[in-house]
């Protein structure tokens, strides 16, 4: 389908990595997509550079949840990617506080209006607006409360999400949906799960350097597949390159 029909509606946004945007067809409002990986792999980054792209070429604000990185960290790392010495984000907001539930999200976005994107960072570190659920279902729990987020403000919500060390046991140690599946069904609820990987991270010596795999596995429009982008340590950014692998 060509380009122009895929985002003629104007709630389709462009992720900014063309090859991407072909094989998902952009984000679309309601959607939960989780982006998982082991620590290390440049999850926050991407996080923050697709936030960035998407504030970049729509009209619409985009909200960063990080409870990570404090509110200072989140904006130099934007500013980084403009290249610029002082953070400009008029479109974004960013919330750094650590004891925001999903209820707090949505209370954040209803206040600061017409909110077109919602990132995440990240999962692990949420809490549900249910206390009382047992932790084990915790996960689940805040993923259906984010998904209904999502189809109430009619926004995509893109969630980040830590992968467990017990991939790192096998010798291919490229994230699969099964690795997800096992805490506790997270992924389950998700329109499109995509994994991040380096494989520079583990091996220092191989011949892709500079290269991430973005790895879309679970995708509402069923394709799917791996997409390479070059990634520039030196400003945290993911760049696109001009295939899949």
């Amino acid at each position: 389908m060509p380009e122009h029909s895929r985002f003629k509606n104007g709630n389709v946004l462009k992720t900014g990595w063309h090859i991407l945007d072909g094989l998902i067809e952009g984000l679309h409002p309601g959607q939960l997509v989780i982006l998982a990986s082991r620590p290390g792999m440049g999850k926050t980054s991407f996080g923050i550079n697709l936030a960035h792209n998407v504030a970049k070429s729509s009209d619409k604000r985009v909200a960063f949840f990080s409870y990570e990185l404090d509110s200072s960290e989140v904006s130099d790392r934007f500013a980084r990617l403009d290249e610029c010495p002082e953070p400009s984000l008029p479109a974004i907001f960013i919330s750094d506080s650590i004891s925001q539930t999903t209820a707090d999200i949505l209370e954040n976005c209803t206040r600061i209006g017409d909110v077109g994107l919602i990132v995440i960072d990240n999962l692990q570190l949420m809490r549900s607006s249910s206390p009382e659920v047992p932790h084990k279902s915790q996960m689940v729990r805040t993923l259906r409360e984010l998904k209904q987020i999502a189809k109430e403000l009619k926004c995509p919500i893109v969630l980040l999400s830590q992968l467990r060390r017990y991939l790192e046991d096998r010798e291919n140690k490229r994230p699969q949906l099964l690795d997800l599946y096992k805490d506790w069904s997270v992924g389950r609820e998700a329109d499109i799960i995509m994994f991040l990987y380096r494989d520079e991270y583990y091996d220092p010596l191989t011949p892709k350097q500079e290269i991430a795999e973005l790895i879309v596995a679970k995708n509402q429009g069923d394709r799917v597949g791996t997409i390479k982008l070059r990634w520039r340590n030196d400003i945290q950014k993911f760049e696109s390159l001009l295939s899949l692998i």
